[in-house]
């Protein structure tokens, strides 16, 4: 049986018109029959039920985004796009993936133990937003520019997996 991604199953409460049709109705079979994925839907309700209670100061172009608990699909180190090899040892951490409830926006939060550097990439519907975005992280009291291709760098002794990020795109 196929694992279903973690943002399929976020995508599929949230809006399931971006979805593959095949993706929909995958999860639809399997909600009788797999309990712990019925529960997984039903626990991604609630955090959204609960999202949606909260209020935030926010502008057009203001998302506050929350992490994505990916229980199933969690690899330990990811192969950058970039390395041609996958002899090559990447020196960054997958950590963890943010993303916000009223519009595609994900950042993606990768750590290099070594450097003690943390990236973050932004990712979005208008890839030209991600040029110049600012990340907030107000666990830390500082903000981050992201560069042309929507990737910030910071070095931190540590920074919480469940951090919550506030990102303010540009046009």
């Amino acid at each position: 049986m196929k694992e279903i991604a973690e943002i399929d199953l976020h995508l599929y409460i949230l809006n399931r018109s971006l979805l593959d049709k095949k993706i929909v109705e995958e999860i639809e079979s399997r909600i009788p029959a797999d309990s712990p994925l019925a529960a997984e839907l039903e626990e991604i309700k609630e955090f959204y039920s609960n999202y949606d209670q909260t209020e935030y100061e926010k502008t057009p172009k203001v998302f506050v985004l929350t992490p994505l608990n990916l229980k199933f699909n969690k690899p330990d180190r990811i192969t950058l796009a970039a390395q041609q090899s996958t002899t090559t040892e990447s020196h960054l951490k997958y950590v963890k993936t943010f993303l916000s409830a009223e519009k595609y926006v994900i950042v993606r939060m990768f750590h290099s133990p070594e450097t003690k550097e943390y990236e973050f990439y932004v990712i979005c519907e208008d890839e030209r937003s991600v040029k110049n975005a600012i990340i907030r992280i107000p666990f830390l009291n500082k903000e981050l520019i992201t560069n042309e291709e929507g990737i910030a760098k910071i070095i931190e002794d540590y920074i919480p997996e469940d951090v919550e990020l506030v990102v303010e795109l540009q046009s």
